[in-house]
């Protein structure tokens, strides 16, 4: 796991805010987590986020050890937190080892209920689940020109 911090910070502000009150099952300890790892520095003995190399990693792995999430309410923490205005998505990996989604600690959940919140959410997972249309099969002739079946899915 990455360096966790030892302090984090919570503003009175945040906790009592509609976004943190609104937040759905395991969504506030996922973000005591992000907090958790989000880099402080000591400023004449104030602890402060750094501004710089702010980016946030927490792996399905991390859930799964330290908070005992699964992959999918780990997923679903995640997009709540996002939703809310806590998160933002900088980077999103690709699920191969060692490329993490990376996201950053944002204040948008300050505009949350007053006004909409624009945010990136994570683009979704191509898979199909359950009934699967038919797929076209595409094959070319000798000439070059498309001939077209309709092939039903073999799986």
């Amino acid at each position: 796991m990455d360096k966790m911090a030892s302090r984090t910070i919570f503003e009175k502000e945040m906790l009592l805010s509609k976004a943190y009150l609104n937040l759905k099952g395991t969504s506030a300890k996922v973000l005591m987590v992000f907090s958790l790892k989000k880099p402080m520095e000591r400023i004449n003995g104030e602890w402060l986020e750094k501004k710089e190399g702010r980016e946030i990693s927490v792996t399905y792995g991390e859930a799964k050890q330290f908070l005992k999430l699964t992959g999918t309410r780990f997923t679903r923490a995640i997009d709540d937190l996002i939703a809310k205005g806590f998160l933002e998505l900088k980077y999103q990996g690709g699920g191969a080892e060692g490329d993490r989604s990376m996201y950053v600690m944002s204040e948008k959940w300050k505009h949350y209920g007053v006004r909409e919140i624009k945010v990136m959410h994570r683009p979704k997972k191509g898979l199909r689940i359950g009934f699967i249309k038919k797929r076209k099969k595409i094959l070319r002739s000798d000439a070059g020109k498309k001939i077209v079946k309709i092939k039903k899915n073999e799986n």
